[in-house]
């Protein structure tokens, strides 16, 4: 799915849209670290080979960013140990974003945000451009004291493939960045802790929460936000070769690319068209406007010789790929634009229903004549409020 708008930027007038009363909370006890991480030794996004094996969220290394905002915070690029689907040590990049000021009653609550479909090439990781990739909405937490940190995900910048859409590595990747940040200067102990995303970031998000409960118990996460979330992706599937969604066929290929650097048993590739399969090797290599670009407007025919959904396999994986399948035990804001052309409405609209059936507390938001990418803005007030009750413990709505 394509990047999102961000709302956050160097403006004070924009860093102070809303104001929001962030609140001392119990959560973990652990203690930023009072003077700079390592330093990367070479490229950031290159760790040390081989990996040494150290508990997920272990910071790696940091490096400041020159990026001047208003009111004043430091940037840094981040490095740090995470989990990948079958459990294995990786290394994750990303960045936060830690204001100078104090951290309230010396607890700092984080905002993590899980970004939109970036691509597949190790360029187009967020983090190598932290101007225009500025979390929405973080602006009035910064403002407050609260500490935004974004991962890239698995494999984006760093050694290995990307494993969009696959829902635990994601997970991981947002959970351990919140653990990662915690160990940079400033940021005093952790306080609540916000989930956030869109598009991909959206699902991710969920599935951050999701398993926040057994793999980051001493995380205090008080909600989770998704805006117009990758879930449901049978659903997302069935829709590829109608209007509008046909303009973005070529999410499927970098779909088809990371599910199978997760999966490599189903072996995706045999589904595609001689000609996907030879566009294939170039999507590794691009940003997802390029990928989009290059297949826009034409037949799903053209990249399935067959229908994808009729392989058990693959109806599986996409399945067990799609958060909603326990409760997180944590409040959940859906929300999506009533005129996305990327993710049918329907999507929001299913999701809410698993999690009403999983008794969750879940509200959606349908906003009138907002797009993929402008549900963003169409929600910021309703968002801001929501995250500002959950930070107070206010009860939290549903609209099951």
């Amino acid at each position: 799915m394509r990047k999102a708008q961000f709302l956050v930027s160097v403006s004070a007038v924009l860093f102070s849209i809303v104001g929001l009363a962030v609140v001392s909370a119990c959560g973990s006890s652990t203690h930023a670290a009072s003077k700079d991480p390592p330093a990367p030794s070479g490229d950031l996004y290159q760790p040390q080979k081989p990996l040494p094996q150290r508990p997920p969220g272990t910071l790696i290394w940091a490096e400041k960013v020159p990026l001047p905002l208003n009111p004043p915070a430091t940037v840094w690029q981040i490095l740090y140990h995470s989990r990948s689907l079958a459990g294995k040590d990786i290394a994750v990049s990303g960045f936060a974003i830690v204001p100078t000021s104090a951290a309230p009653s010396g607890r700092r609550p984080v905002y993590a945000w899980a970004h939109g479909s970036a691509g597949q090439a190790d360029r187009c990781a967020p983090s190598h451009e932290v101007r225009g990739n500025l979390p929405p909405y973080g602006g009035p937490l910064v403002a407050r004291g609260a500490e935004l940190v974004a991962t890239d995900y698995e494999g984006l910048g760093t050694p290995g493939e990307p494993t969009p859409y696959v829902g635990i590595a994601e997970g991981h990747a947002v959970l351990d960045s919140v653990r990662a940040a915690s160990q940079l200067p400033g940021t005093g102990r952790l306080g609540p802790v916000l989930l956030a995303g869109q598009s991909q970031g959206g699902g991710a998000a969920l599935w951050a929460a999701q398993l926040a409960r057994a793999y980051a118990p001493r995380l205090d996460i008080r909600g989770v936000v998704a805006l117009a979330p990758a879930a449901q992706l049978t659903t997302i599937m069935k829709n590829l070769g109608k209007a509008p969604f046909d303009q973005y066929l070529g999410e499927a290929l970098w779909a088809v690319d990371g599910l199978d650097a997760g999966y490599p048993a189903l072996n995706l590739a045999r589904l595609l068209t001689h000609a996907a399969r030879a566009n294939l090797a170039l999507v590794p290599k691009e940003c997802a406007s390029e990928t989009i670009a290059r297949w826009r407007g034409r037949p799903v025919s053209a990249v399935f010789a067959r229908d994808p959904l009729s392989i058990p396999s693959l109806v599986k994986a996409l399945d067990e790929n799609s958060p909603g399948t326990t409760d997180p035990q944590v409040p959940i804001f859906l929300a999506q634009g009533s005129r996305d052309e990327q993710i049918p409405v329907t999507v929001t609209a299913e999701l809410k229903a698993r999690y009403c059936k999983l008794g969750a507390t879940v509200i959606r938001r349908v906003y009138h004549g907002a797009d993929h990418n402008g549900v963003v803005d169409a929600a910021s007030k309703d968002v801001l409020a929501w995250i500002r009750d959950r930070i107070h413990r206010r009860p939290a709505p549903s609209s099951c």
